[in-house]
């Protein structure tokens, strides 16, 4: 029942968890931005994305301004999205 969830999440050799992946193109990982949910394998919060884009900014200016992806942008926000549903 458990295994599932455990599947988004990377363990080291000791089996400590390392980096977690709750959503498409999200990456949670202690060591970058302190654990802050990022666009994954960046620095890039996605709360930082979504706070940009609710303030007014389109997917593409976002895109443009981070060198992300549309998707990459969009699945970033969703993410956030997710979390305040």
């Amino acid at each position: 029942m458990v295994e599932p969830l455990l599947q988004p999440i990377s363990f080291d050799e000791s089996g400590m968890a390392t980096i977690w992946r709750p959503h498409t193109c999200v990456w949670i990982n202690p060591e970058v931005q302190a654990g802050t949910p990022c666009v994954d394998g960046t620095r890039i919060p996605t709360g930082t994305l979504a706070d940009l884009h609710d303030a007014g900014l389109e997917f593409e200016d976002l895109s443009d301004d981070y060198q992300l992806s549309i998707g990459q942008v969009r699945a970033a926000i969703g993410y956030e999205d997710s979390l305040a549903a």
